[in-house]
């Protein structure tokens, strides 16, 4: 992953590229800026060239990196499945992730499901279909 870009969504609008994570600075740019704000690295993905500014900040740990990714799929897979039980797909990602790093290092960067919770919730309401309010609206 050290010279690949890897794209955090499907979108295209946040990308990890040096464990550095850049976002899209406009709707319909080729450009990213770094995600940390007062930073003015920037990046261009296609032909890979980076402005001359050098990040004045720490790299992403591999562990912040790992979670970020592992959260943005258990995300994704909900809004693709939403039957699926979130809370158990939420214990499983960590697992997954626990098998590689500490118990220490992911405290800092995996949040409680109580923490997440709404966010999940949100995913997985995306693609369900809305609620009738009338009888008429009714399809079956």
């Amino acid at each position: 992953m050290e010279n690949e870009i890897v794209y955090v969504n499907p979108q295209k609008t946040q990308v990890i590229y040096q464990y550095f994570r850049y976002q899209r600075a406009s709707k319909n740019s080729e450009i990213y800026v770094c995600v940390k704000r007062t930073c003015g690295a920037t990046l261009k993905p296609e032909p890979r060239i980076r402005n001359n500014i050098e990040h004045h900040h720490p790299e992403e740990s591999h562990c912040e990196t790992e979670c970020l990714l592992a959260f943005k799929n258990l995300t994704r897979h909900l809004e693709e499945n939403p039957d699926l039980n979130p809370p158990e797909l939420y214990r499983k990602a960590y697992e997954r992730l626990a098998k590689t790093y500490s118990h220490k290092e992911l405290s800092q960067f995996w949040k409680p499901y109580s923490k997440v919770r709404n966010v999940i919730a949100h995913h997985v309401r995306k693609n369900k279909p809305k609620i009738p309010k009338e009888t008429k609206e009714i399809k079956i």
